[in-house]
């Protein structure tokens, strides 16, 4: 998410809060700086699966849209790992 920078710009510039590892296909909130998590939110499954596809050309499993887990989905860690899919 910080190599060259090149990810916080964009965000920074276009508001954009959300940023996608095409590496590991994790989702990178900048305004809470944390991971989602992408099982939690169902509001990141179609860009997920998208990106699933396009990465390993099948789809990949997701909780049922009826199921909750109760939890906010951000998570805590930031912890190193990219999170960009600019490089």
């Amino acid at each position: 998410r910080y190599k060259n920078q090149h990810m916080l710009a964009h965000a920074e510039e276009h508001n954009h809060s959300v940023g996608l590892s095409f590496s590991d296909l994790s989702f990178w909130c900048f305004k809470c700086n944390a991971y989602l998590d992408v099982y939690a939110i169902p509001e990141l499954h179609s860009l997920y699966r998208a990106a699933h596809v396009a990465k390993f050309g099948d789809p990949p499993c997701l909780p049922s849209a009826t199921s909750s887990s109760g939890a906010t989905g951000a998570s805590g860690s930031s912890g190193s790992g990219a999170a960009s899919s600019s490089g």
